[in-house]
């Protein structure tokens, strides 16, 4: 019997190992389809996706309104349950044979995001078969009318440019973006990985369950004639995002990271009695009370950062902020008395009636005789003083007048 080298079996093997790893990529490919994880349980498995990748430099003629979109919501939610939808006739363009790409994005309360992607003939189509895809992933179908759903559709596919690439690196998005993908954390710096710039026509539901679209384009945008009808939808969605991101102990969340999907920033004084004035006054044009209770929480917490002043019982002051961005203690004094004054007023409660001559006293005590405020105060020096570079800065300056005129 014939005996093989050491050199000859370490051959055989490292050429073994060489067609085991040619051999496993194609082989996890084509099970991953297959093999997926569920989302949750009792999730049925996803039926593998017939939808290509769009060429480079696709472009799809697509113009949408919000009446347009909020047909399409009407559907998606509608077919989520088995129902027919809305009952009016959609507009040409839902029914044109487009072929465009079409994104949903459903987000429920304690639930994660989950993204589904349709390619039909027409956006009708492709509405009914991203509400298909939502059931299938979930295995059942959900509590429409606790959903709030985002529709993108879009409208240019482009690719990647070198500098893009670059400025994923700087801001970090690259492991993220990879990390949603199922991708290794570094498969974005792959040249050959194909990654994409979408431009996209994107609406959302205005509430949980509703089926009326809001516009979300991408930086400012002409909105029309600023009606009245206009204006005061938009300040009850504002105060309706303003009580939901307020927490047990009165503060509001300043921030939110869209990629990481955490609250983050900075708290500042300002900004929370900002808020808490902006809802005060929305209840003052609509009186609504859960707006009055949540401008009392955000209040109360405020009062934690407002101090009397030890050579004059009658003044109270509220110290500057100098994280994230510096304001002077009367800056920081007027939005806790202009956010008092709105509260006292919308809740007709006396109360903080002697907090609110405190804090008056003190703007008074901060103002020249040249009518101008100074920003600074020492409180162990009794001193009034304004840093040269602040000088010539109005906004403090209207702050405090607006405040003691309220």
């Amino acid at each position: 019997m014939k005996t093989r080298s050491p050199e000859a079996v370490r051959k055989e093997f490292a050429a073994l190992f060489l067609v085991a790893v040619l051999v496993a990529g194609p082989a996890v490919m084509l099970l991953w389809g297959r093999a997926g994880a569920a989302d949750g349980p009792g999730a049925v498995q996803e039926p593998p996706s017939a939808v290509a990748i769009p060429p480079e430099g696709a472009r799809w003629d697509v113009e949408l309104d919000e009446n347009d979109a909020s047909h399409l919501l009407g559907l998606f939610l509608a077919s989520l349950s088995g129902g027919e939808g809305p009952g009016a006739d959609a507009a040409p363009v839902c029914e044109e044979p487009l072929s465009a790409v079409v994104f949903v994005t459903v987000y429920a309360e304690g639930e994660a995001p989950l993204r589904v992607m349709a390619r039909e003939e027409s956006l009708v189509g492709s509405m009914l078969s991203a509400a298909g895809q939502v059931v299938a992933r979930l295995g059942r179908p959900p509590d429409a009318s606790a959903l709030r759903v985002r529709v993108d559709v879009l409208r240019e596919a482009r690719p990647f440019a070198a500098e893009q690439r670059v400025t994923f690196a700087h801001r970090r998005f690259g492991p993220t973006l990879s990390a949603e993908a199922a991708l290794s954390p570094d498969a974005w710096r792959e040249p050959d990985r194909r990654m994409w710039r979408l431009d996209a026509l994107s609406f959302v539901n205005d509430a949980p369950g509703s089926r009326y679209a809001l516009a979300c384009p991408r930086g400012l945008t002409p909105t029309g004639e600023p009606t009245l009808a206009r204006l005061l939808r938009a300040a009850r969605l504002a105060g309706e995002y303003l009580v939901r991101v307020q927490d047990e102990t009165g503060r509001f969340l300043t921030y939110w990271d869209p990629v990481g999907g955490l609250p983050g920033g900075c708290e500042t004084v300002t900004d929370q009695a900002a808020a808490a004035g902006a809802l005060a006054a929305l209840a003052d044009v609509r009186r609504k009370t859960e707006h009055v209770r949540a401008c009392y929480d955000a209040v109360s917490r405020l009062m934690q950062s407002t101090h009397m002043d030890a050579d004059n019982p009658t003044r109270a002051f509220t110290r500057r902020q100098e994280a994230c961005r510096l304001a002077y203690e009367l800056e920081a004094s007027a939005h806790v008395l202009e956010a008092l004054c709105r509260y006292r007023h919308v809740a007709r409660r006396t109360e903080p009636d002697a907090w609110i001559a405190a804090l008056a006293e003190f703007l008074l005590f901060m103002q020249r005789d040249d009518g101008l405020f100074e920003l600074q105060y020492d409180a162990d020096r009794g001193a009034r003083t304004t840093p040269p570079d602040w000088l010539d800065r109005p906004e403090p300056q209207a702050k405090a007048a607006l405040a003691l005129a309220l």
